[in-house]
């Protein structure tokens, strides 16, 4: 139950999604929905990881005109903001993680509190955890086109494989 309406782009986006929570394999509690543009600040406002819910929101304006890489990359990079989320409650009760180190952990949890984020276009890329989700979404984006020429066949592939869980 994810919204999509059903395009090409918004199944991609989702597909991505999946795509990349099978690899992180990122807690099926997860949820992903595209909403329309009024949730976001402007039209080229692509998505957002909400910490609060667990829930990544993709744009459905943004998605009816973006290319085909923009909208993989953007899941991508969601994703990554969702494991680093985790990792920082994880921290928080105790649990190690092998992807962060210490000092990235306090960063981490340091961005993560809303007065300290700055998402304005001139701070955005400065962002320790804006860093590592562009990153990685890049290092998956290099992958992903080795491994998949069709898109249509990764989306039928990858679509519908994390149904959001009530």
């Amino acid at each position: 139950m994810n919204n999509c309406n059903g395009s090409l782009n918004e199944k991609l986006v989702i597909a991505a999604t999946n795509f990349a929570r099978n690899l992180l394999k990122v807690d099926d509690a997860l949820w992903v929905f595209i909403n329309d543009g009024d949730m976001f600040k402007s039209i080229n406002h692509s998505g957002l990881f909400e910490k609060e819910m667990f829930v990544i929101r993709y744009n459905r304006e943004w998605l009816r005109t973006a290319q085909t890489d923009r909208i993989i990359k953007c899941a991508f990079h969601e994703t990554f903001h969702s494991v680093q989320y985790s990792a920082v409650i994880g921290y928080g009760i105790g649990v190690k993680n092998n992807l962060f180190t210490e000092d990235e952990m306090t960063q981490m949890i340091h961005e993560f509190k809303a007065k300290n984020y700055d998402d304005s276009s001139d701070k955005w890329c400065t962002h320790l955890l804006e860093q590592q989700a562009e990153g990685f979404a890049q290092e998956l984006y290099e992958k992903f086109i080795n491994e998949y020429e069709n898109i249509e066949v990764f989306v039928d592939r990858y679509y519908e494989i994390y149904p959001n869980i009530e």
